[in-house]
């Protein structure tokens, strides 16, 4: 089941936040990270730079996209990760161990 999840993941066109991303985690791995700590990770892994943009090499690998949003009024950049780019996260993380006891 987990390989077809992997597969199904990888293949979508579906882009999400960075913190339905830690919640998805959170709900199957069992991983305890929130969409702050997680954006905090993110930079610590030189994925992200202090503004949450990601690095270049890191989208044309397709792990993340950029997309404009209104908030308040004014358009932000937001990064959001690809299906690919969720693989290689949880992937990133549980070698990591950050599975909560």
């Amino acid at each position: 089941p987990k390989v077809a999840f992997a597969e199904a993941v990888e293949q979508s066109n579906q882009s999400i936040t960075v913190g339905a991303f830690a919640k998805i985690l959170y709900d199957r791995d069992g991983i305890a990270m929130g969409r702050n700590t997680m954006f905090k990770w993110l930079r610590d892994q030189k994925l992200l730079d202090k503004y949450n943009y990601p690095y270049q090499q890191y989208m044309n690998a397709g792990y993340f996209q950029v997309a404009e949003v209104i908030r308040n009024g004014q358009p932000h950049m937001v990064p959001f990760i690809t299906g690919k780019g969720q693989l290689y996260l949880a992937k990133k993380l549980m070698e990591r161990a950050y599975v909560s006891q």
